[in-house]
């Protein structure tokens, strides 16, 4: 066997074709590098384009715009997103919402139209023992109304008793003003449907903000009466929000907009939902900042979809729930 050996110009001649082999492999795994790259950046920009799609021509129900106006659908401007979604709850596909009520993590309670009320469990990924994420809770007792004075529940019978309701017992509490002096005179008012203390300016006078039985929204100053509540009594009120201008009002909640002023930032009634929005940039430190109730254009757009709202959550007319105040914002101008 002979060996080849490279001498001299034989071996330049080698060496030239080793480069070129190599510069062949190097523009080769540029152009393959390049179309990675490019490759890259098309699916990024035909996946923008699927997504702004969806956003835009997909958002045709408000479950949908609120699956289509997530972070990744709005690049970060937005993150909306369900409180519960697909609750199981027969019941509602036939029968009216009264009042809801959640806890932060989804325990809560529904009241229907004929004043039964059902513990609700609507986040959890399990359901009661009859299949439903809502349970009634059983009594003898039959409610005729109900209100509400900040947070809490004060039920009502037929004759003429209060309750509270006790959730996790799921039991309800009677109680008379000599063992709980606080919900009266208001619990005993029936015309009051909710009642929000504001601020008190010494030891006996409170202001409230009120809902009436009327749909309209007043604020009302009591003086009150410690040793006796049942002769505190009303020294003022004024009328705030009327029913002509913003229909029949069905809850309210409020805000602080600056310190020690706290205002109704959020109204549903049978009209739509209106909440506080703020009109100007407050170009200047020692300017004041205007604000304006205004309409839910969302809401405008999809009322159709909602089946029961208040100022804490929405339910849809396909079984999802979600926070009212998402949807107290400007509207995506270019949804279809």
């Amino acid at each position: 066997m002979k060996k080849i050996l490279c001498k001299g110009k034989e071996s330049e001649c080698v060496m030239k074709k080793i480069f070129k082999i190599l510069g062949v492999i190097a523009i080769l795994v540029m152009i393959g590098i390049g179309l990675f790259i490019g490759w890259i950046y098309l699916s990024e920009h035909l996946h923008d384009k699927k997504l702004d799609r969806e956003r835009i021509n997909d958002s045709t129900t408000l479950s949908k715009y609120v699956e289509y106006h997530d972070w990744k659908h709005t690049k970060g401007n937005l993150d909306y997103s369900f409180y519960a979604k697909d609750i199981k709850c027969d019941l509602l596909k036939d029968r009216t919402i009264l009042y809801s009520y959640s806890e932060e993590f989804g325990n809560g309670y529904i009241i229907l139209d004929d004043y039964t009320i059902y513990k609700t469990a609507f986040k959890s990924d399990k359901t009661y023992s009859n299949g439903q994420q809502c349970k009634q809770i059983q009594t003898d007792i039959k409610f005729k109304r109900f209100q509400v004075q900040g947070e809490t529940l004060y039920l009502i019978s037929d004759n003429n008793k209060y309750y509270r309701l006790d959730l996790s017992q799921e039991t309800f509490k009677e109680f008379t003003s000599k063992e709980d002096s606080y919900p009266f005179p208001f619990i005993e008012n029936a015309s009051i449907k909710k009642i929000k203390p504001i601020y008190h300016t010494d030891t006996d006078k409170h202001a409230y903000i009120v809902l009436k039985d009327d749909g309209q929204i007043y604020e009302q100053e009591y003086q009150l009466n410690y040793s006796n509540i049942h002769a505190s009594k009303m020294i003022s009120e004024t009328l705030l929000y009327f029913n002509k201008d913003y229909g029949n009002i069905t809850d309210f909640s409020c805000d602080y907009v600056k310190r020690f002023d706290e205002r109704v930032s959020m109204i549903t009634s049978d009209k739509g939902l209106f909440y506080l929005k703020q009109t100007d940039d407050q170009k200047y430190i020692d300017t004041e900042q205007t604000y304006e109730m205004v309409a839910s254009e969302i809401y405008n757009k999809y009322k159709s979809d909602v089946k029961y709202m208040n100022t804490n959550i929405i339910f849809t007319t396909d079984n999802n729930i979600i926070t009212t105040e998402m949807i107290c914002n400007d509207i995506d101008k270019e949804v279809k």
